[in-house]
């Protein structure tokens, strides 16, 4: 933990701890972000409208909390970046670590223990006026959220910047490479592994649990779900692993294909939930971000 990652894609269908949203002191409906919180998180525009009829006294470059976190949702703070006579890398810089201590500090105050993700926009870097910057405004916010994560108490945290345009994406990413890396007492990657991931001739072999935290159902509720349709409830199985396997065997055998409960349906129902409650992890960007040649899952 305490890593710093820049991903490409949408910082609304991302499942972390918290997101971050970056306005202005007005607290209205500009800027390119508010369409897409609005649309993909629940409650959204309501708690701003909520916050902004309160008429706080927010300075530059101040956080706070926009919406707590709920079970299945990140909880969104905001971060005043635009705006104000400072320069825009110096509020930018001041947004990035606010945002990151307000969303830790909440957190842990609301009993969340262990690891951590934040998720941060690149501020400033749509409307905000700063296209023509990109590469001095990616490393003054980089280089900020490294110092926080440098901190007391933020040795579980991981930030991750989340660019919406390949532009963006390419002058951050290019930034954080240029970036002293932590030590965090792990062995270097065998060098075999990073030639095999240059040359893309790896293959990635991920287990079922990978799409858990992205609001799938796990491996257990499944073999739960066939045993309860086949009336076995809690009776334990002779041989666990086999008969797990001969399970869905077992179950097709007693509802044939095409029942209104057939084990097609069956799977759909567990893991074919609405779209707008299923975002991939840090973890999916991730991984996928290193162009394996194949890939291998358990599901």
């Amino acid at each position: 933990m305490g890593h710093l990652f820049v991903i490409h894609g949408d910082l609304t269908h991302l499942v972390a701890d918290a997101i971050v949203y970056s306005t202005r002191r007005a607290l209205d409906d500009a800027g390119d972000l508010y369409s897409a919180f609005a649309e993909h998180l629940p409650g959204f525009a309501e708690s701003l409208t909520f916050l902004r009829q309160k008429k706080l006294s927010l300075e530059v470059g101040e956080a706070f909390w926009i919406m707590r976190p709920t079970p299945g949702q990140s909880g969104v703070v905001g971060a005043i970046s635009v705006g104000g006579a400072q320069g825009k890398h110096e509020r930018s810089a001041k947004a990035v670590q606010n945002a990151i201590r307000v969303a830790v500090q909440g957190l842990r105050e609301d009993g969340r223990k262990g690891e951590l993700s934040i998720a941060l926009p690149t501020f400033l870097t749509g409307r905000g006026g700063g296209k023509g910057e990109l590469l001095t405004l990616a490393k003054t916010q980089l280089q900020a959220a490294q110092k926080v994560l440098s901190e007391p108490g933020m040795e579980l945290v991981d930030v991750v910047f989340v660019t919406f345009t390949a532009s963006v994406f390419h002058a951050y990413i290019n930034v954080r490479r240029l970036l002293p890396r932590p030590n965090h007492g792990l062995p270097p990657p065998p060098p075999e592994l990073v030639r095999a991931l240059r040359d893309r001739s790896c293959v990635l072999f991920a287990g079922s649990g990978l799409s858990i935290p992205a609001g799938l159902g796990s491996w257990n509720q499944l073999v739960t779900s066939l045993k309860d349709k086949l009336g076995l409830g809690n009776e334990a199985l002779p041989d666990q692993i086999d008969a797990y396997l001969d399970l869905a065997q077992w179950y097709r055998d007693a509802v044939p294909d095409g029942a209104p409960d057939d084990l097609d349906t069956l799977i759909a129902q567990q893991f074919g939930g609405p779209e707008d409650e299923l975002r991939p992890t840090l973890a999916h960007y991730l991984l996928f971000s290193l162009k394996m040649r194949t890939l291998v899952t358990t599901n």
